[in-house]
């Protein structure tokens, strides 16, 4: 996911396992939508497998920018997804997206536009 900072001018660009055409995560084989929401920059999509297995979704809503990574449930609401070093914090009891690059310098960090309730009625691996 391209992600650019809500404070400070400059931008940095996360490393993205895939890309797509798409302005909307493509959430695949999902048994449950866990979170399903948006923030002014990204769609944010967690999806929970019929064995609770979890998988982050973004997609950047300015361009074709996505990524699909295995996820966590870390509790109190955050969920957790890592690639190459970047940390990407879906925290549905703050109404937040956070992103963490490898060095621990927070990149993005933007609220959501919509409220969230996670669904963990099918169970979600913890972290």
């Amino acid at each position: 996911v391209a992600s650019t900072t809500t404070t400070a001018p400059t931008t940095t660009t996360a490393p993205s396992t895939t890309t797509s055409t798409s302005t909307t995560a493509d959430p695949g084989p999902c048994a449950t939508v866990v979170v399903d929401t948006r923030t002014p920059t990204f769609n944010v999509l967690m999806c929970a497998s019929s064995s609770g297995a979890l998988t982050y979704f973004g997609s950047n809503r300015t361009n074709t920018d996505s990524i699909e990574l295995p996820a966590c449930f870390a509790g109190g609401g955050l969920f957790v997804a890592e690639n190459n070093g970047f940390t990407y914090w879906v925290d549905t009891a703050a109404s937040q997206l956070q992103v963490l690059d490898p060095g621990g310098a927070l990149v993005v960090d933007e609220a959501f536009t919509s409220p969230v309730v996670p669904d963990l009625s099918g169970g979600a691996n913890a972290c």
